[in-house]
Formats: C-alpha cells, structure tokens, sequence
C-alpha cells in the first residue's frame, strides 16, 4: 500500500490523483476499513472512555498537523503574495453589500457558537461562570472570523 503525500511537481493534477486512487479498489478499500474500525473503536469506548481520551490526543496532533501545514505553505513559491493578498485589505470591496453578507456569516458564527457552548456545558462544573464563558466563544469566533476575510 502507498501514500501519495506530496504531489512531485504535479500541482494540480486531480485526475490523474483520482485516476491512481479509483484503479486499486483493493487499497481503498482497506484504508475505509481501517478508517470505520477506528471509528468503532472509538465509539465503542463510550463518552469518557472513548471520544473524550481520543480526543485528548487527536486535537493536539491536529493542532500539530495545522502548524506543519501552514510552515509548508509559506515555504511554497508565491507564499508572500498570498499572505499579502489575505492581510492587506482591499477597500474597493467595502459597500452596503459586504455588510450584509458579514452579518449573515456573523449570525451563522453564532448560532454554531451557541450549539457548541450548549453542548460543552454539560461538561462545565456548577461553579463556571456561563458569562465568562461565552464572552471567551464570542471573541474566538470574531477572531477566527477576522483571521478568514
């Protein structure tokens, strides 16, 4: 079995990538399975035993993967003008229109927001302040908003 993890100069090239990953059915195949035993596995293992103790080393290796991702990135040829193009504002786009869509966007954070922080509660003890805990959610999802222009 292999794994394609760099694309050897053929940036871009989804059909062929497609092409290489539809011709060994066998392959697939096996890597689904792996993927649905792990998640059993997981599930199995209940709330605590199971997504909690996944999760405590699934988020930092996500966190980990993020970190590797954005070094590879800006390593790539034309990484500055991307970062320019994300960090330096474009002032022709500001209208009535823009407005409305980032308030739509902003009333869609939120709602995510509120469902995250109602599903995370159960696991706040009775002491936690619910007050300081959603101005924190708020900010972070401003801010992440911010990061995403």
């Amino acid at each position: 079995m292999t794994f394609q993890l760099s694309s050897n100069g053929s940036e871009g090239n989804y059909a062929d990538l497609f092409s290489n990953i539809i011709s060994s059915p066998i392959e697939a195949i096996l890597v689904q399975g792996l993927f649905l035993l792990l998640t059993i596995a997981i599930v199995s293992g209940g709330i605590k035993g199971g997504i909690e103790k996944a999760s405590t080393w699934m988020m930092p290796l996500l966190f980990i993967f993020f970190i590797v991702l954005v070094i590879r990135s800006l390593t790539l040829d034309g990484a500055m003008d991307g970062v320019k193009f994300m960090f330096v504002p474009d002032w022709s786009y500001l209208n009535a229109k823009t407005f409305l869509k980032a308030l739509g966007q902003a009333f869609f954070s939120l709602s995510i927001g509120i469902a995250v922080m109602i599903t995370y509660a159960l696991y706040l003890p009775k002491t936690e302040k619910i007050g300081n805990s959603a101005i924190n959610v708020a900010s972070i999802i401003v801010l992440f908003r911010y990061l995403q222009v």
